[in-house]
């Protein structure tokens, strides 16, 4: 009789038998999906940092293009303006000081500063056109000791001396109280270069000064030695800050530079 062989059980699924139509298990898949997703979040990563740093490097030119240009501005030579004031009095020159108005006025003072001076710029701004008055009128004359006390506060040192140098030069074709005017109202910063000797030159040869000869002085220094001078007179009369106002050997005390009360009260005296 034949005998009956039992069923033989089914053997386990070999390793990978289970394959889907993409050709792999869902791990597979799934770290393969990770890293496509990984591979396209690197590369918009390298993006966002190559924008971000060709932003960065537009706005770097622009801002090195602006502070260039605003430097260019501030450092090329400008015009210093011309001003015409009526100067209907004598002006000369006595061994380095400038003397201005008539020997009969009733009023005489003298004047220490300098063109670097910043609180003789208030004083020249506030009085000027007091004391221009006045010593057209002939009531008034004034004694200028232009010192360099100021001379090293330039950037480079030497303002102080060149523009009385210059200055000093206008006094023979009588433009100096125009110089004198134009360079105080329109003051340039103390520590900062001041006006070049070509600037200058060109304001005198505008208010009328001979170029060629105003020229050779700022180019000679023929009046170099003065502002030193008056400065040793200046400390050696116990002085010392400018702008001083003296008048018969003592100091005028001004309490507000940008007022011309004290000349007032000088004249009304």
């Amino acid at each position: 009789m034949a005998s009956k062989n039992k069923p033989k059980s089914a053997s386990p699924p070999a390793a990978g038998a289970n394959r889907g139509k993409g050709g792999g298990t869902a791990k597979q898949r799934a770290r393969a999906a990770k890293a496509v997703a990984a591979a396209r979040a690197e590369r918009q990563r390298r993006n966002r940092i190559i924008i971000t740093a060709s932003i960065c490097a537009v706005l770097l030119i622009v801002v090195v293009g602006a502070v260039s240009w605003a430097v260019y501005e501030s450092n090329k030579p400008k015009t210093i303006p011309a001003e015409s004031i009526t100067a209907n009095y004598p002006v000369k020159l006595d061994n380095g000081v400038v003397v201005a108005g008539k020997d009969s006025a009733k009023v005489k003072i003298e004047i220490y500063e300098d063109f670097m001076c910043p609180y003789c710029g208030d004083l020249e701004r506030g009085s000027g056109k007091q004391m221009q008055k006045a010593m057209n009128d002939g009531t008034l004359q004034i004694r200028y000791h232009i010192v360099d006390l100021l001379n090293g506060s330039s950037t480079p040192p030497g303002y102080s001396d060149r523009a009385t140098n210059i200055a000093l030069g206008t006094v023979a074709e009588g433009k100096f109280p125009q110089f004198h005017w134009s360079l105080y109202h329109h003051q340039p910063a103390e520590g900062g270069p001041g006006y070049s000797d070509d600037q200058m030159v060109d304001l005198a040869s505008r208010l009328g000064v001979n170029k060629d000869k105003i020229a050779k002085i700022a180019k000679d220094g023929t009046y170099k030695k003065y502002p030193a001078q008056q400065l040793k007179d200046f400390q050696a009369a116990g002085f010392q800050g400018t702008p001083t106002v003296v008048q018969n050997g003592k100091q005028v005390q001004i309490s507000d530079l940008k007022s011309a009360d004290w000349l007032n009260q000088l004249l009304a005296a």
